[in-house]
């Protein structure tokens, strides 16, 4: 019966050890604030794959536009195909593992 008690005991002591270590990985993990925002300048866009790069302080930032992105030229809604390159912009973005998503682009003359 010894025999059959310490295997069932480990696993049952790894069954219950479980679930307190992943409160404990939740309650220590730093969490990225949900949106970010930067002011540059656009310096290329891809339509067809919903990406552009803006400058900002002469460090060029790749990013995507979200699904659901928008874009606002002049207070009015716009697409991406009406921004150029040199145009000022507000990007408001979120970070997905190493991808910066645009969840809004804003020009303003």
């Amino acid at each position: 019966m010894n025999r059959f008690f310490k295997p069932f005991a480990l696993l049952s002591l790894l069954a219950l050890s479980l679930p307190l270590l992943a409160m404990a990985d939740e309650a220590t993990r730093v969490k990225a604030p949900a949106e970010l925002e930067v002011k540059g300048t656009l310096k290329s866009i891809a339509l067809e794959k919903s990406q552009f790069v803006v400058t900002v302080n002469s460090k060029d930032l790749p990013m995507h536009l979200a699904m659901d992105g928008k874009v606002v030229i002049d207070n009015k809604p716009g697409t991406l195909g009406e921004l150029r390159a040199g145009n000022e912009v507000l990007v408001t973005y979120k970070r997905d593992d190493f991808k910066l998503v645009a969840t809004r682009i804003e020009r303003k003359k």
